[in-house]
Formats: structure tokens, sequence, C-alpha cells
């Protein structure tokens, strides 16, 4: 259920704030992903701090990799 909060904060936030791209490019990948992607995001974080296995794949690796260009690029 906490995942659902938070994941939705993250749409709600695009639509109702001024963020930059730069901040909110991981917002719309957790939009985009849908449940499916909230719920290997919780598997992840379980991972890292509650000591469960270690997921097969990565969600931060995937929102970093998606926020890195988006710094990189001059704000205009």
């Amino acid at each position: 259920m906490i995942e659902r909060v938070a994941a939705t904060q993250s749409p709600w936030g695009l639509r109702h704030t001024l963020a930059s791209k730069e901040l909110s490019v991981r917002a719309k990948i957790l939009e985009d992903g849908g449940p499916k992607l909230w719920s290997e995001f919780m598997e992840e974080l379980r991972h890292l701090h509650l000591e469960a296995p270690a997921p097969r794949g990565s969600v931060f690796s995937r929102l970093q990799s998606a926020y890195e260009p988006a710094i990189a690029k001059p704000l205009v």
C-alpha cells in the first residue's frame, strides 16, 4: 500500500507543480512503470534496508540512468 501512496505523489507533482525536467524525469518513469515497477522498487528497498533477498534488476539504476542525462543538459 505504501508504494502506491509514494508512487502516486510523483505523477501528482508532475501535473501540479513547476518541477524541473531534472527532478521530474524519475517521477515520470515511476508513473509510466505503474504497479509492476512500484512493486520492483519496494523489493529493492526491502533488500537495501531490511536485508531481504536481492532483486534481479535495479529500479534505482533505471532511475539514475534517466536522471544523469537530464542533469547533463544545460538549463535553459
